[in-house]
């Protein structure tokens, strides 16, 4: 059972990530990878 959840949420990840691309620019993610290292210390 809590293997199918992994490989299901791994296969919403993977199937979402053209979606994603499509809606943001590269630039998006930049910002996104700064405010997340900011907040990760």
């Amino acid at each position: 059972m809590l293997a199918s959840g992994s490989a299901g949420a791994k296969a919403i990840g993977a199937l979402s990530v053209p979606v994603i691309t499509r809606i943001y620019l590269p630039e998006h993610f930049g910002v996104l990878a700064v405010e997340s290292a900011v907040c990760s210390w």
